[in-house]
């Protein structure tokens, strides 16, 4: 030990570096000295304590349980197995219960000081006191029993109690649930009243009287240390069974408490409580005689119906006050028997009696003067008076419930009347109310003269001490993190990602799995460092350039030049340059190798000078192209004889030239009696050698004249043109059936909707903006009457065979035609469109309207117009007109949105003047299942068109989950039963009926699309791309892309397809890419949204609206008349009010 020391006590002193990474034998050492000097300690501290902890336990009530907590129970300190923070606690903890021991020690040896003082002062005043009081037995008689350990306990009670009033009510091992000061002790009552604890405010109001967050915080932060430390707290566990059979006031036996000879534990003999319910049953332990006196001390706990109130709850806190003291209460004062003490006996037991029973105090002082007048106005002989606490308590909470009841029944104010009329309330009612408002800022200082001086001295004087720093700004943030800023900070993007989950996955993978993989926030980063450092170059270039003596030149800079969009090397293009004309030509069109014209043209193209080496014409300068025009001049001058030249007739010699060309071509012409002519008139000759159909040679191209009109038929077998079949027309389809060449194919079109429908002027039109025939653009056209068109619906396509099976779409003529007919094809564009969604909802499709079309479109007019014609109707309520003029709209979507706009500037601007009966109870409501309207848009516009739909009194239901739908109402998950007038649905599109049929391949999740690769060729279910079959519109998705239905892709698609089917090569050969326009939503009332390169709301957008409606039309024609439509209404209001 001496050699550990010392050699402890060296490093300590020499060498206390050592300590920051100690060595085996200095932690070997130090270990060992700090279990020699605290092991002793230890357990001498943990043998007084227990000691104390056993004997408070004999003098508490049999019902009443201590808290074990503070005891120590390390007896030595355990180094085997732990490390040195373990070691350490466990030292802190030897170390603290040996300072509280000192304390103690201190306290109680000062206490017994000061009572043996005060007790050899009193001697004589007792000796005074028997005298007085007479011998005992003959003058006085004392209750109660006569042994000696009963005396002595009740002393021992009182010194407790004492005790602990003069340290504030708090033992050294019981915090809560420590000894009490008894009552029958003090007083001789019945009753146990524990004192009222001192009412303590805090800063956020949580304190009543009944609960203390600073007491909840203690035993939350006790009981986490406990578990943490797995105590073992003598609590039942989940996974034990329960023993019903227990006596539930018995104590549980203590962790390794020694078992008596009859099974018991020696804790279990001494605290087990009495019989439950019988007061005269045997005690179980037969060697205890329980005497009358201990029967009260018990507090009538040995019978169940003598339970009263104050054995289960104590007295509410009471707020402490500086001048004023509770009312006295006879319960807490000692017996008059007991008026011969001293005075400071007397104190004594005035502090005991402060700390102990601070129930006295009411919580509030005003309530305290009302009691204590109350109490010295009661009647001894009324009932009422003699009333306990509790009793008087629930009084006043009886008569507080009754007064609440009164005014509740009562009438109210007329400003919590709802809706007040002017005969409700009294005049200039509302001149008298002081109303708060919030200010939008801080009111504007006023300026004085003195306020300009104070600023002026401020500023001089910061001159003078060249002070010049202002105040440093602070940020909300700095509050929590402090006003440090920098790199640690990270900035969260607030703006809704774009990505799908696919993309963020792959980033995630590429991020992972390729070292070269940049992040787009990271490329942006390192194109501003790339600018930088080249900015940074020049600079210094610069100032080598101006310091050097010599010429420096400029450090040359690697640079390269990535080209992704160049195609692919084919073998055509890699032959070798000898015979390229030949090669060539064999690969071009027949309108390409022969114009008309083009012979005479080229004649003289190159011209032969003096030296005979030929020239072309664009080699020539321009002094020798004016020599040679003046030669060739000259030259016809002299053979003409000096006449001037006749100009030829074009025009005769253009149709001499045509009428030559198809009499070489063989051209037959059959008149009006089918006389068979040349084009020149003359009968067609009969070419001998052969018989019968053979003699007759079938022309490529016929002409016919019936009338006054000439028809013209082609031999189409005979022509090398391919047939290109269109199934819809859509968005996808109409460009490939207008631009597509009819001079190299065959196009036909095969769709049971005969025109373009204009989607996003649909709601415009049914609300009277134009005529609804104005929102449509038939397929057929005067310049395309090559064009083949099938009014049928294709029912499934042979992708094998390349046939598609139909079926007419004809059957409200009532004609006999093909169930079934098939139409061949070389190529196939797959446009099918999608249907109504409607998600299964029972009695949508047969009672809600939509807007697919301009039949949709004309039915929700009639509809508008018949709903207000039945709310006008004589005999009806204003609660029924409500739900017949109640328009409900299915669908939170830039569709429903914009129906919703134009059907209240419909009813604003004209439908209300013509119905005034009407104003105010037409009601708009929108329903949609997502938590926000405009979902597709950024959450600043969807929030912004929630607002200004807001302003516009439109109701907005979101997350209203529809169950079914009626001829009159609709049901909801939330709200049930909702009447309505109109419902128009506007959910979205499913996909098309053919789609299930098609052997290609689709998405495993989400709606069933045809899948295409970037060139628009549908995929193969293998993934194999199919070389004449394209896919686009709302049933085709680009594998790896996720783009949205929307218009504009489908018609960007349909446009693409049609120039890459154009060029020579007849196939795509640059792939898609898609060029996001942005999307716009109209509000009402000249207000909508824009989101593209820059947001933007209000007027702007709207107009921005209503300019891109008219680049929705395909053809000028529709655009002029819509312009001229918009102007007329403008100017006269709209007028569809008289269809």
């Amino acid at each position: 030990m001496a050699a550990t020391s010392g050699q402890l006590a060296t490093s300590l002193t020499d060498a206390p570096h050592n300590f920051l990474q100690p060595s085996l034998p200095l932690y070997t050492d130090t270990l060992a000295f700090l279990k020699n000097a605290l092991d002793p300690l230890a357990a001498d501290v943990s043998s007084v304590q227990q000691q104390r902890l056993h004997d408070a336990r004999r003098k508490r009530k049999r019902s009443e349980r201590g808290d074990e907590g503070d005891v120590l129970r390390l007896k030595q300190i355990h180094t085997e197995g732990f490390g040195p923070d373990q070691v350490w606690e466990q030292a802190r903890r030897i170390i603290e219960a040996a300072r509280v021991e000192a304390e103690q020690g201190l306290e109680a040896a000062q206490h017994a000081q000061a009572t043996d003082d005060s007790a050899a002062d009193s001697e004589d005043d007792e000796l005074e006191s028997e005298d007085d009081l007479g011998e005992e037995g003959v003058d006085y008689e004392i209750e109660g029993p006569d042994e000696d350990g009963v005396e002595d306990e009740d002393d021992s009670d009182l010194e407790g109690a004492l005790d602990q009033a003069e340290e504030g009510g708090e033992d050294d091992f019981d915090d809560e649930d420590g000894m009490e000061l008894d009552d029958e002790d003090m007083s001789g009552g019945d009753e146990d009243e524990e004192p009222a604890e001192e009412f303590v405010d805090d800063k956020f109001g949580l304190n009543d009287g009944f609960f203390s967050i600073d007491n909840f915080n203690k035993q939350s932060e006790f009981l986490e240390q406990q578990d943490m430390r797995g105590d073992n707290d003598d609590e039942a566990s989940d996974e034990e069974d329960v023993d019903w059979d227990a006596d539930p006031l018995a104590q549980p036996m203590p962790a390794g408490a020694e078992e008596n000879g009859d099974g018991k534990s020696e804790s279990e003999d001494e605290e087990d409580g009495p019989t439950f319910g019988d007061p005269d049953a045997p005690s179980e332990d037969e060697d205890e005689e329980i005497g009358g006196g201990e029967l009260d001390v018990m507090g009538g706990m040995g019978n169940t119906n003598d339970v009263m109130y104050a054995d289960f709850f104590a007295p509410p806190a009471s707020k402490k006050r500086k001048n004023k003291k509770g009312r006295p209460n006879p319960h807490n004062f000692p017996a008059a028997a007991e008026n011969g003490r001293t005075e400071d006996q007397e104190d004594d037991m005035e502090r005991t009696r402060e700390a102990v029973h601070r129930d006295l105090f009411e919580d509030e002082d005003s309530a305290g003067e009302d009691e204590d007048d109350d109490a010295g106005q009661l009647d001894p002989a009324d009932p009422g008076s003699r009333r306990s606490t509790h009793e008087r308590r629930k009084a006043a909470i009886q008569e507080e419930i009754r007064k609440l009841e009164a005014a509740n029944v009562a009438k109210r104010d007329w400003q919590l009347q709802g809706e007040a009329r002017a005969a409700d309330r009294p005049t200039n009612a509302l001149l008298e109310e002081d109303l708060e408002f919030e200010r939008a800022g801080k009111p504007v200082p006023v300026i004085t003269a003195e306020v300009s001086e104070s600023i002026e001295d401020l500023i001089k004087r910061r001159i003078l001490a060249h002070d010049f720093q202002d105040i440093i700004r602070r940020r909300p943030d700095d509050l929590a993190t402090g006003p440090k800023r920098g790199r640690m900070d990270l900035e969260l993007d607030d703006n809704k990602s774009k990505k799908g989950l696919a993309e963020e996955y792959e980033e995630d993978h590429l991020r992972q799995t390729d070292p070269n993989f940049v992040d787009a926030k990271d490329e942006k980063t390192k194109k501003e460092e790339q600018e930088i450092e080249a900015l940074w170059n020049k600079v210094r270039t610069d100032l080598d350039s101006l310091s050097s003596w010599n010429f420096r030149p400029k450090q040359p800079a690697p640079s390269m030049d990535i080209r992704v969009d160049a195609p692919v090397v084919s073998m055509e293009d890699a032959r070798p340059s000898a015979g390229g004309e030949v090669a060539g030509a064999s690969q071009l069109a027949p309108q390409e190798i022969y114009r008309a014209g083009e012979g005479v043209k080229g004649v003289n193209e190159e011209v032969a000078g003096k030296s005979g080496l030929p020239a072309a014409r664009e080699e020539l300068s321009r002094e020798e192209k004016t020599r040679r025009r003046r030669r060739e001049k000259e030259r016809i001058r002299k053979a003409t004889g000096n006449e001037p030249a006749n100009k030829p007739d074009t025009k005769a010699a253009s149709r001499q030239n045509i009428v030559g060309d198809l009499k070489k071509g063989n051209v037959k012409v059959i008149g009006n009696k089918g006389k068979v002519t040349d084009v020149e008139g003359k009968e067609a000759r009969k070419e001998g050698g052969q018989q019968g159909a053979g003699q007759y040679k079938f022309p490529q191209l016929v002409v016919l004249r019936v009338g006054g009109r000439q028809y013209t038929w082609v031999d189409m077998a005979s022509s090398a043109k391919q047939t290109v079949a269109i199934i819809g027309a859509g968005w996808g389809a109409y460009p490939l059936s207008q631009q597509l060449n009819l001079a190299r194919y065959n196009v036909k079109v095969i769709s049971p909707v005969r025109t373009l429908q204009y989607t996003p002027l649909l709601a415009s039109a049914a609300c009277g903006l134009f005529d609804l025939r104005l929102a449509e653009e038939p397929l057929r056209r005067q310049h395309r009457t090559q064009m083949e068109y099938y009014k049928a619906a294709a029912e499934d396509v042979d992708l094998g065979n390349k046939i598609i099976r139909c079926r007419p779409a004809v059957r409200e003529l009532n004609v006999q035609v093909a169930e079934m007919f098939e139409v061949p094809y070389d190529k196939i564009v797959l446009a099918p469109g999608c249907e109504v969604q409607t998600f299964g909802t029972p009695g949508a499709i047969e009672h809600a309207l939509f807007l697919r079309n301009t039949n949709d479109a004309r039915l929700l007019q009639q509809r508008m117009l018949q709903m207000l014609d039945a709310a006008s109707l004589p005999g009806l309520s204003e609660e029924r007109q409500r739900e017949i003029l109640h328009i409900r709209i299915v669908g939170g979507g830039a569709i429903g949105i914009e129906a919703t706009a134009e059907l209240y500037d419909l009813w604003h601007e004209s439908m209300r003047h013509l119905h005034p009966h009407l104003d105010g109870k037409v009601t708009i409501t929108i329903h949609d299942v997502a938590p926000s309207l405009l979902s597709t848009f950024d959450q600043s516009l969807s929030d912004y068109a929630m607002k200004s739909l807001e302003a516009k009194k439109v109701e907005m239901k979101t997350s209203s989950h529809i169950q079914k739908v009626e001829a009159d109402a609709i049901y909801t998950k939330e709200d049930g039963r909702l009447p309505y007038g109109l419902l128009l649905w506007a959910t979205g599109n499913k996909a098309s009926s053919l789609l299930d049929r098609l052997e290609v391949r689709k998405p495993e999740k989400g709606l069933p699309r045809i899948l295409t690769d970037k060139y628009l060729r549908a995929l193969r279910p293998d993934g194999t791309p199919m070389e004449d079959t394209f896919a686009l519109g709302d049933a085709a998705d680009i594998e790896g892309q996720s783009l949205p239905t929307l218009a504009e892709v489908a018609l960007q698609k349909g446009e693409y397809l049609t120039r890459e089917l154009n060029k020579p090569e007849g196939h795509p050969t640059t792939p898609f890419e898609f060029d996001n326009k942005g999307m716009m939503a109209y509000l009402g009332n000249h207000d909508g949204v824009v989101a593209g390169k820059a947001d933007y709301t209000g007027e702007g957008a709207w107009l921005a609206w209503r300019s891109g409606s008219l680049q929705w039309c395909r053809t000028w024609r529709r655009r002029v008349m819509i312009s001229i439509s918009w102007l007329f209404v403008w100017l006269n209001g709209r007028d569809i009010a008289r269809r």
